[in-house]
């Protein structure tokens, strides 16, 4: 794993994690924190392989990572595929948001503009 996939790995989980609480304040925050790493330890690797080495397009990665999360979420705390599909979105697309803004061309790159 690289640096930058490191340093990627971090902001996303810490932009995702506090969504997820503020979502979910009724659950324990150790294991909100815990359930955050151990998802995007799943599907960040997986997207950013997705989107570097396969040269997916950038907003089908993000829908494919969106309803992954949906579904692990759902899954896991038992909770209505709608809201977990609307924590998902509200959490991914954030963060996509902040790592556009923090790339450089980030917008850019993915709207094909450079």
């Amino acid at each position: 794993m690289g640096g930058s996939l490191l340093l990627n790995l971090g902001i996303t989980l810490f932009l995702e994690f506090l969504i997820l609480w503020v979502c979910m304040r009724r659950q324990k925050f150790l294991s909100l924190l815990l359930f955050c790493i151990l998802m995007n330890g799943f599907t960040l690797p997986l997207a950013t392989w997705a989107y570097g080495e396969w040269g997916w397009n950038y907003f089908v990665v993000e829908g494919a990572v969106i309803l992954t999360e949906a579904l692990i979420l759902a899954g896991f705390w038992k909770m209505n595929l709608l809201r977990a599909g609307g924590i998902s979105l509200l959490s991914n697309g954030f963060s996509a948001l902040v790592g556009l803004l923090l790339t450089p061309n980030g917008f850019a790159l993915v709207f094909h503009l450079a």
